[in-house]
């Protein structure tokens, strides 16, 4: 292994997305040298994505990046409206019945890509990492069977080298630095675009999210303010939706698919009567994009760390991709920041990272299978598979699934706790009056607990307990 005192960077991050930035904010908060390396800007910079609570109040609490964003334009909703293929009614579920989390993390932030992606890079820079965009790692080198570094060319065409501990794959969807592939084969195309003057009248809230199953794939309608509501559909049924082979990247062909489905999709409709496509200026992008469920065989090894979608992939329904890559770059930080403190078994500080990563991806994959079965009241849905382990009634469980809540995680339950027992940065906006009391059910670490605990600043894993 490299001595640090001859390494460029302690940690070197390939991608700035919300898994990459998070991972260099929380790496830097621990005092070590961090450089993210970026091609450009988000795809798609304006679909519109979805924040669970615990993501918002939790990690990017933790990080500063909630003050970030409370300057930028969002809409917030307190909680989601779902509508299953056989039921006969909607089912509102508030993050509030959630019962393990702060006493105000009961709201979703619904934001533009783009916006997020800044938020989150500022974060990452104001903690003291370095950034570099228009850049394309070329190769990965090794030394004592390790990774121990990359070779990299930014928009000067100069390649370059850069030498670390580690080495952090957030490359995203279909990027893969280390040439290994992924287990899992289950693949879904998603339709975006932007509506305008739906009446909205489904949905419990006017603000909240709203999904809709209909055989084959749900809606999922985030709205962005009084009048425009972004549209997703996730569509896993490819051969049998009408139309789809006349499908390219042209945005009227996307919209007439998305007009298509909904009338595969009544509730959907009725959500979106009165509403229209937007069709020009900063809102008129319709996007197509297919990916596939997945989890890679690893999530590390020595020198190289996965998190993000180059580790595992969910359907972004009710922002469980955005939570997950969150909640990744939580974990993977909390073990590095612990292995370069050295004296802990880097097998063990990793092995710790991946089981609490992988036990999240399994109960997102699995949370919206209830949409497809019957209902007939709140206790009739069983979502067990998705959150078992503890006496609750359904709603309950469904509202931590939602609410990004379900591992327990204690940062994701009371980031407050944690940031104060460290000293804030200065530009750290002040919250202290909306500062969040213990809830009525303290949170359990051990949902997901396996050898080690967390430090009591909650970036460190405490392996003494």
């Amino acid at each position: 292994m490299i001595p640090r005192n001859e390494l460029d960077v302690d940690v070197l991050v390939v991608g700035a997305g919300p898994s990459g930035s998070t991972l260099a904010t929380l790496v830097a908060l621990a005092g070590h040298r961090v450089l993210i390396l970026d091609q450009a800007l988000p795809r798609h910079a304006g679909m519109l994505e979805l924040l669970p609570p615990a993501t918002v109040h939790g990690v990017f609490r933790l990080t500063g990046a909630e003050a970030l964003l409370r300057c930028q334009e969002h809409t917030e909703s307190h909680g989601a409206t779902l509508w299953g293929c056989a039921w006969g009614d909607p089912w509102s579920v508030p993050f509030a019945a959630a019962p393990h989390r702060s006493s105000d993390a009961t709201t979703a932030h619904h934001v533009e890509r783009a916006q997020l992606k800044k938020i989150l890079t500022d974060a990452a820079r104001r903690q003291g990492a370095e950034f570099r965009d228009q850049c394309t790692v070329v190769d990965l080198f090794e030394q004592d069977g390790r990774v121990a570094g990359a070779y990299w060319v930014a928009s000067d065409g100069v390649r370059r080298r850069t030498t670390s501990r580690y080495v952090v794959d957030a490359t995203g969807f279909g990027g893969n630095l280390d040439g290994d592939e992924p287990t899992g084969n289950d693949a879904f195309t998603t339709f975006f675009s932007y509506f305008t003057g739906a009446r909205r009248t489904s949905a419990s809230c006017p603000d909240d999210s709203f999904v809709a199953a209909f055989d084959g794939g749900e809606f999922w309608c985030v709205p962005f303010g009084p009048d425009l509501t972004g549209v997703r559909v996730v569509v896993r049924d490819i051969p049998n939706i009408s139309r789809m082979s006349d499908v390219t990247a042209d945005a009227d062909g996307i919209r007439r698919t998305v007009q298509d489905l909904l009338d595969r999709c009544p509730a959907a409709a009725q959500y979106l009567s009165g509403g229209r496509p937007v069709t020009e200026g900063r809102y008129g992008e319709a996007i197509r994009r297919t990916a596939r469920t997945h989890a890679r065989p690893t999530f590390w090894r020595p020198g190289l760390v996965r998190i993000g979608e180059a580790a595992c992939v969910v359907e972004p329904s009710l922002g469980r991709s955005t939570h997950l890559a969150t909640f990744g770059a939580l974990q993977a930080a909390r073990s590095i920041n612990t292995a370069m403190l050295g004296g802990v078994d880097e097998p063990l500080l990793f092995e710790e990272f991946e089981a609490r990563y992988r036990a999240e991806y399994r109960r997102l994959a699995v949370s919206l299978d209830a949409l497809a079965k019957p209902r007939q009241d709140d206790n009739a849905l069983d979502v067990t598979g998705a959150v078992a382990g503890r006496p609750a009634s359904n709603l309950e469980r469904f509202a931590e699934v939602l609410g990004g809540f379900s591992s327990h995680d204690p940062v994701l339950c009371d980031a407050t706790c944690f940031r104060d027992r460290r000293a804030a940065p200065a530009w750290f906006a002040d919250l202290d009056a909306m500062r969040p009391t213990t809830a009525a059910s303290a949170p359990d670490p051990s949902r997901d607990r396996r050898l080690l605990a967390l430090s009591v600043d909650g970036i460190r894993w405490d392996s003494g307990s």
